[in-house]
């Protein structure tokens, strides 16, 4: 019986070490949704330092996000489902959308 030696067995293990590691990589995915925009006053002027809020009708999750000096937020790593976003500043009435679906 004659066995046969790969002459490049470091190739092959690097092969098998990368098959196993995108294996655990597509199992360990989630998804996440993320919340932008850009808040303005009733005069169409850009609102900085608004907080916009992302409650989860769900589970309860509250996420929170500032305004920017450009009036933009970001509200990132959300789990997708239903949600009421809602923005407000001293001064202004509180707005709040209900049934965001992410």
């Amino acid at each position: 019986m004659r066995m046969r030696s790969s002459s490049h067995p470091i190739v092959s293990w690097i092969g098998v070490g990368l098959a196993l590691s995108l294996g655990s990589a597509v199992a360990a995915q989630e998804f996440r949704a993320t919340v932008t925009g850009r808040v303005t006053d009733p005069n169409g002027l850009v609102a900085p330092g608004v907080t916009v809020t992302a409650a989860s009708t769900q589970t309860g999750e509250v996420t929170v996000g500032v305004t920017t000096t450009e009036g933009v937020y970001t509200i990132p790593f959300l789990r997708p489902g239903v949600y009421a976003v809602s923005a407000e500043l001293s001064g202004f009435r509180k707005i709040t959308q209900p049934d965001v679906r992410l």
